[in-house]
């Protein structure tokens, strides 16, 4: 199942920045998630993140706990 998803970035409490990517496979238990987005699109370690569903429903949070240049990996609490 394919979400998409719309996130909020919050860096150091104080500001905020909005991305959208693609959720690209999640873990049997659902605590690992991979996204479609990564360095290249400014993402670092540790951000913490929100999913929406395409209705604006929000699914979860987590923090990036792994990024490459094209896919980050989010640990959904």
């Amino acid at each position: 199942m394919r979400y998409i998803i719309i996130f909020f970035l919050l860096m150091f409490g104080f500001s905020s920045d909005l991305y959208s990517a693609t959720v690209i496979k999640v873990s049997k238990k659902r605590r690992k998630v991979t996204i479609d987005e990564g360095s290249e699109q400014g993402l670092s370690k540790k951000q913490r993140i929100c999913f929406y569903k395409s209705s604006g429903k929000k699914v979860g949070c987590g923090k990036i706990v792994k990024v490459k240049k094209n896919k980050a990996y989010v640990k959904v609490s």
